[in-house]
C-alpha cells in the first residue's frame, strides 16, 4: 500500500514540481537527441588514438596520451588499415616495437566511432589471453569511460575477455580449433602467430580468409609476430605475399637514402647497418663492454658511423619526408634512388606488408642492440647452438 503524504509534504512536492526541480534541463534533452542523429566522426586511426585514447603510464597510476612519434614507423600500418583497398596488414616485428598498439588503436576507433562489427583478437594461448586482457584490455576501458559507456548492460556483455559494443561482440581468444569455427569477424587480429600451435601457425592468413570469405570488401585483418618460424611459414611467409614494405631513411650526414632493413626481396636496396668493434680474441666482458659503448649505425653511402641522436632523428624525419615513401615506407612497384629517394607508384595489393627492424625502434639503444648481438655471437662460438 502506498504511503499518504501529509498536507504539508504534499504542498512541498507541488512547489518543487512547479519550480521544475523534477524536470531535466531542456537544453540537455536537445543535446542528447542531437547526439543520436550525428553521423560517426570521420577520423583516421592515428588521429583518433592521439585525440581520444588514454593509456596507463609507467608508474603511480599516471596516464598518458598516445603519441605517434614514439613509434613513427607504425603510422604506415595504421593508415593501411584505414585504406578501403587494403584487406590485410602484415607486420613482422621485434619486441617493444609497439606493433600490437597498431591493431589496438584500430579496434579503439571501431568501438569509439564505428562503423562497428564483430572483432576477434586471437593470441597464442589461454594464458596469453588472460595476461593481455589484464594488462591491456582492462586499462583501455578503465581509462576511457566513453568506451565503457558503449558496452552492453545485459548479462555476459561485459566480461574480462568479451565485450558487446553497439550490439556486436568483441572477443579476445586463444588460437585453437573452437576459435576458428562458427565465427565471422569483420576485423580479425592474429597476434604473435609464430608462437601458435603448429597447426595454425603455418598459415595464419588462411585462418583469417576462412572466417571472412563471405564478408566482401569491408573485411579487415592483421597478422603480426616475430618471425620465429623463418621464411617458409608464419608471418614471414605471409609477408612474402604482400606489398613487402621496407622503411626508408635519409643519412643525417650525406642525405642519401637507404633502408633500415631491406629483406631478401630488395637485394638492390642499400641498408643502414648496426656496427660495433668486435674482436674474437678479446675476453667476453671486454667484447660486451665495447659493443655497448662504441656502437653506431653505419651509412652505406658515406661510411659515417651515425650516433644514437642522429638515428632517432632520421626515424622521425622519414615519416613526413616524401622522398622516403608513404609514411616512410617503400612498397612493391617502387624503386629506390640513393639521391632522389623512393620513386614510382605503389602496386595495388590487398595485403600491405611492413617489416620492422631493431634499428627502427627508438625504445632500444644502439648500445643495447649491439651488446645483445655480441652476446649471441659469444654463445654461438662456445656452443655452436
Amino acid at each position: 500500500m502506498g504511503v499518504l503524504l501529509s498536507p504539508a509534504s504534499l504542498a512541498k512536492q507541488v512547489e518543487a514540481l512547479a519550480s521544475g526541480a523534477f524536470l531535466q534541463d531542456e537544453l540537455d534533452l536537445i543535446e542528447n537527441g542531437l547526439s543520436l542523429l550525428r553521423p560517426p566522426e570521420k577520423i583516421s586511426t592515428v588521429e583518433c588514438a592521439e585525440k581520444y585514447r588514454v593509456l596507463p603510464g609507467a608508474e603511480d597510476g599516471a596516464t598518458v596520451r598516445y603519441d605517434r612519434m614514439r613509434t613513427p614507423y607504425n603510422v604506415g600500418p595504421m593508415n593501411a588499415l584505414d585504406d578501403p583497398a587494403c584487406n590485410l596488414v602484415v607486420m613482422v616485428k621485434p619486441s617493444r616495437s609497439g606493433g600490437t598498439t597498431v591493431v589496438e588503436n584500430y579496434e579503439f576507433k571501431m568501438m569509439r566511432f564505428g562503423p562497428m562489427g564483430h572483432i576477434a583478437h586471437v593470441l597464442n594461448s589461454d594464458e596469453a589471453v588472460t595476461d593481455y586482457c589484464r594488462t591491456v584490455v582492462k586499462p583501455m576501458f578503465e581509462h576511457n569511460p566513453e568506451l565503457q559507456s558503449r558496452v552492453g548492460t545485459q548479462r555476459g556483455d561485459d566480461t574480462d575477455t568479451f565485450k558487446r559494443i553497439a550490439g556486436y561482440p568483441v572477443e579476445w581468444l586463444s588460437a585453437k580449433n573452437s576459435t576458428f569455427r562458427n565465427r565471422q569477424p569483420i576485423f580479425m587480429v592474429s597476434d604473435e602467430t609464430d608462437a601458435w600451435a603448429k597447426t595454425w601457425a603455418k598459415t595464419p592468413k588462411v585462418q583469417i580468409d576462412g572466417r571472412q570469405k563471405l564478408l566482401g570488401h569491408r573485411r579487415k585483418g592483421a597478422v603480426l609476430s616475430h618471425p620465429d618460424l623463418g621464411w617458409k611459414a608464419g608471418v614471414a611467409a605471409t609477408f612474402e605475399d604482400s606489398s613487402r614494405g621496407v622503411y626508408i631513411m635519409r643519412c643525417a650526414e650525406c642525405g642519401d637514402h637507404a633502408a633500415a632493413y631491406a629483406t631478401k626481396f630488395w637485394d638492390d636496396v642499400p641498408e643502414f647497418k648496426l656496427w660495433w668493434p668486435s674482436d674474437k680474441e678479446a675476453p667476453a666482458d671486454d667484447r660486451l663492454k665495447r659493443a655497448e659503448s662504441e656502437a653506431g649505425m653505419l651509412c652505406p653511402h658515406c661510411g659515417t658511423l651515425l650516433t644514437e641522436a642522429q638515428r632517432k632523428a632520421m626515424i622521425d624525419a622519414a615519416l613526413t619526408d616524401p622522398s622516403c615513401g608513404t609514411d616512410g615506407w617503400m612498397h612493391r612497384g617502387q624503386t629506390l634512388d640513393a639521391l632522389d629517394g623512393v620513386l614510382g607508384e605503389i602496386e595495388a595489393h590487398p595485403t600491405r606488408g611492413f617489416w620492422i627492424r631493431g634499428l627502427m625502434v627508438k625504445a632500444e639503444t644502439l648500445g643495447k642492440l649491439a651488446r645483445e648481438y655480441e652476446a649471441a655471437l659469444i654463445k654461438f662460438e662456445r656452443t655452436r647452438d
